[in-house]
Order: structure tokens, then C-alpha cells, then sequence
């Protein structure tokens, strides 16, 4: 039985508040000079080294068995080409810009679960959606010809 902690809840979400943008920046700082396999291996080994202690603390079980192994190496497969997607976007483009391109991917998740899970999508969250991505495109006043090809990579 997993207990209800909403402290450890709060904590944990500061801490990756914290830790994602700097991972982000320290990929921007080293993009130009390590290669892109060695940032990706290092990424997760910082992120193992973070997670395994959560996985003894919140007392969750390490086996999986038969199509849930399978997923997790198919999410293990797409975690790394969005890592990689990242770290090329960050060669190419501000690292403020690149955020906010990514900042679109809720609302682009939120379409894509209404066209294939056939999810319920309100006008609430539909207005929320457009005021994101208006926000979004606030922020990074995109200009095709300037920014090009690269602004797509963030959305992988």
C-alpha cells in the first residue's frame, strides 16, 4: 500500500523545478563541444542516480513483467530521442526560446489524446490551450525565417 504524501509530493516536484532548467542549461553550455551521445548518457545517469533512492523511499516494486517491460523500454526508447531532440534544438537556438517551444507540448498532447484516446476535451481546457499557446508565442515572437527548421526540434 502506497501512503499518501503530499510533503514528499510538494518536495519532489520543487526539486525537479529546480533541477530540469539547469540540465537544460548545462546541455546548452555543453552542446557545442561534447558529443551528443555522451551528453544523452550522462543525462541519465544523473537522472538514475536521483531516482533509484525514490524508487527504495517510496517502497514501489522493481519487477515488470510482459507488455508493462515492454512499454517501459518503448518509454525508455522515446525519452531518449526527446533528450536528443533537446539538446540539438539547444545547439541552434536560445535556451529561453527552446523552453517555451516546449511549453506547447501539453497543448499539442491534450489534441492528440482527444483525436486517438478519444478523450474528453471542454471548451475550458480548449480556451486554456489557445491562451498557452498564445502566451507561448508571446514569448519566443516567432519569426520562421529567423529561428528556421531548428524551432521544430524542441517539439520532438
Amino acid at each position: 500500500m502506497i501512503l499518501d504524501r503530499p510533503l514528499f509530493g510538494i518536495l519532489s516536484m520543487l526539486l525537479f523545478c529546480l533541477l530540469a532548467p539547469l540540465g537544460d542549461a548545462l546541455a546548452k553550455l555543453l552542446g557545442q563541444s561534447v558529443p551528443l551521445t555522451q551528453l544523452i548518457f550522462v543525462r541519465f545517469a544523473v537522472q538514475a542516480a536521483l531516482l533509484i533512492p525514490l524508487v527504495y523511499i517510496t517502497g514501489r516494486k522493481w519487477r515488470m513483467s510482459g507488455w508493462v517491460l515492454g512499454f517501459a523500454w518503448l518509454r525508455i526508447g522515446l525519452l531518449i530521442a526527446a533528450i536528443a531532440c533537446m539538446v540539438i534544438a539547444l545547439r541552434y537556438l536560445p535556451l529561453v526560446d527552446t523552453i517555451a517551444i516546449v511549453f506547447v507540448m501539453p497543448c499539442i498532447l491534450l489534441l492528440l489524446g482527444n483525436i486517438f484516446l478519444q478523450e474528453v476535451v471542454g471548451r475550458h481546457r480548449l480556451i486554456a490551450c489557445l491562451v498557452g499557446f498564445a502566451g507561448t508565442l508571446l514569448v519566443i515572437q516567432p519569426s520562421f525565417e529567423n529561428v528556421g527548421t531548428p524551432a521544430l526540434w524542441p517539439l520532438g
